[in-house]
């Protein structure tokens, strides 16, 4: 989608969702919060990690593992942005280019898991 889109663009302007008066943290929380992806991503985890006995299961464990999974998330998507804003600065980077970027990106990371679900599968 990401390569289509790129490809379509002829003009540079912001995103609908950027286009709007809310600041561009609370922004960014709500969808964040929003983000229905998440859910089935951390029920897998948490399963798998029961079931491979590093998550006892207990209020303490499930507590401590909210918090370290909250506080990664928090880390990560600060790497995120602030990696984005570093790279668009240091490329002088478009629309259209970041597009291509992250479409490359998406694409390598369906290969990598294409290939360990075929000569690596989860045992």
């Amino acid at each position: 989608m990401a390569f289509i889109t790129a490809r379509k663009q002829k003009a540079e302007k912001k995103a609908l969702v950027l286009d709007n008066k809310i600041h561009r943290f609370l922004l960014g929380m709500m969808m964040s919060a929003l983000n229905p992806v998440q859910i089935p991503f951390w029920f897998l985890w948490t399963s798998i990690l029961i079931q491979a006995k590093m998550l006892d299961v207990n209020a303490l464990a499930f507590n401590l593992f909210t918090i370290g999974a909250g506080t990664g998330t928090i880390a990560g998507l600060a790497v995120y942005i602030h990696g984005g804003y570093w790279l668009v600065n240091k490329l002088k980077a478009s629309n259209k280019t970041l597009n291509m970027i992250m479409g490359i990106i998406f694409l390598l990371t369906a290969l990598l898991q294409l290939y360990r679900i075929v000569y690596k599968p989860f045992v």
